[in-house]
């Protein structure tokens, strides 16, 4: 009887031996090189793409955490302030109030 080669008793091997030989044929094809090349440049330009939108977002999502941030010193201020409304029945005083409307009318208050 005539001894067969490992190739040809084992198909796993001739298998992987016949997909090398298309693989060779196909990365032979200019045209087929020329759609890799496009692809990998349209993968390079969604990848950078991906990178400035990201990049976007963040700055868009520090910009509006600060604005929260100062969203809620306010609330916290008008609540502390509505408080001492409540307990005092005033609103609080930042000062005296002025009384130019007595000067332009020609009433200085000396009277």
């Amino acid at each position: 009887m005539k001894r067969r080669s490992a190739a040809e008793n084992d198909p796993s091997v001739a298998n992987d031996e016949h997909n090398r030989k298309i693989n060779e044929l196909i990365d032979a094809d200019e045209v087929i090189a020329q759609h890799r090349a496009r692809v990998r440049e349209l993968e390079r330009e969604v990848e950078e793409k991906l990178r400035t939108a990201e990049l976007e977002l963040s700055v868009e999502r520090a910009k509006l955490a600060r604005q929260k941030m100062e969203l809620d010193d306010l609330k916290s201020e008008l609540e502390a302030k509505r408080q001492q409304f409540e307990a005092t029945g005033s609103m609080p005083i930042q000062g005296q109030p002025k009384r130019n409307w007595r000067s332009k009318l020609g009433l200085n208050g000396d009277e």
